[in-house]
């Protein structure tokens, strides 16, 4: 069967020509069939093959292709998105999974070493608690640094040390081997299993007004150990009421006025043997002991408000309250009143440091 090609351009309201074809008219069809396809064609009997609407069905079936197309290309993205994010999903968990394994190896080596320098320290030494390890574990997972706290108490003593060294300050041997040893060992282990670390050393004055060391001597003192530290980049010295509080340490008064039902009488008694221990060879002993009750009263309430800031108050220098490791320079009994208002302040002790090395 033949088909000619007509043109209709008045018929289109003026949209030009439109080529289409359509079988032979009437004398030109060569079996019944035809003639009456073509008849009911040229009478509209078949709506759709309207001459007039031929434009119309070349744009709809123009717009069928082009949408067929564009959902082809869109099932295709949505599929090579699928894809993508399947890969990304299976990436992640195949990075967890190497760094939840590395953790495991690196946070049970890192474990192992603390634990067998605290047995160095003194054998009945406070066990470091699994808070550490977790705490550890969440630092590596994250990629984050183990952040370590030391407080390092000035003393009135250094009033007297300062005179016997010719008014200046020379480093003992316990606090020459405290930064040319054992900081950097620590350092080390952490270093050696690619695990970074952001040390704080916090300079802290006494809670009581008559035990504060005088400000240009503490000064002194601090600058010595400071040259000390010079070439530790992870170590960060700090005076811990001039840079930290930016005022002087203030008593928790939830415990002040509630101090015989908050503080065991057993620890309260212990402190005071250790404060007269401390200061029995003071020349103004008898004067200054009458005043022991209020003045400890007061002490504790400090150390306790202490342990709460550390644990909930955003201080500056540390990332987040309560995420760090506390390696003290004193027996870890000295920290009982820090767990007054925060019973887990404890958990964070890691004693793995020579105690006293200001002492000589």
């Amino acid at each position: 069967m033949k088909f000619k090609k007509r043109s209709f351009g008045s018929s289109l309201g003026g949209m030009g020509k439109h080529i289409f074809t359509l079988p032979p008219l009437y004398g030109s069809c060569s079996s019944k069939v035809e003639h009456s396809f073509v008849k009911r064609v040229v009478e509209g009997s078949i709506p759709f093959m309207d001459p007039s609407k031929i434009y119309l069905l070349k744009k709809y079936m123009s717009y069928k292709k082009r949408n067929k197309k564009e959902n082809i290309i869109n099932r295709l993205n949505k599929f090579i998105r699928l894809i993508k994010i399947v890969l990304l999903k299976k990436y992640y968990k195949l990075k967890q999974k190497r760094r939840s394994k590395m953790k495991q190896i690196v946070t049970r080596n890192l474990m192992s070493f603390m634990r067998q320098e605290a047995k160095l320290i003194r054998q009945n030494n406070q066990k470091i608690d699994e808070w550490v390890e977790s705490y550890i574990d969440e630092c590596i997972l994250y990629g984050k640094p183990v952040e370590i706290l030391t407080q390092w108490c000035l003393t009135k003593g250094l009033e007297d040390r300062f005179k016997n060294q010719g008014n200046k300050f020379e480093p003992l041997k316990t606090e020459l081997d405290l930064f040319d040893f054992q900081i950097p060992k620590i350092i080390k282990a952490f270093k050696t299993n690619n695990v970074s670390l952001n040390w704080f050393i916090t300079f802290n004055d006494s809670f009581i007004e008559k035990g504060i060391v005088d400000k240009e001597i503490s000064k002194k003192y601090i600058n010595m150990l400071k040259d000390l530290s010079v070439g530790i980049k992870e170590l960060l010295l700090l005076n811990w009421e001039e840079d930290v509080l930016m005022s002087r340490p203030k008593a928790n008064k939830e415990v002040l006025e509630n101090f015989d039902s908050l503080i065991p009488e057993q620890a309260f008694d212990i402190a005071m043997d250790d404060l007269v221990k401390r200061t029995e060879n003071s020349p103004d002993f008898d004067l200054i002991k009458t005043n022991f009750r209020e003045g400890l009263m007061f002490k504790i309430s400090c150390e306790a408000e202490e342990g709460r800031c550390l644990m909930e108050d955003s201080l500056g220098f540390l990332e987040k309250p309560g995420n760090f490791l506390l390696l003290p320079l004193e027996y870890s009994e000295r920290y009982v009143f820090f767990n007054v208002l925060t019973p887990n302040f404890s958990k964070r002790i890691v004693s793995v440091l020579k105690p006293y090395p200001w002492r000589s």
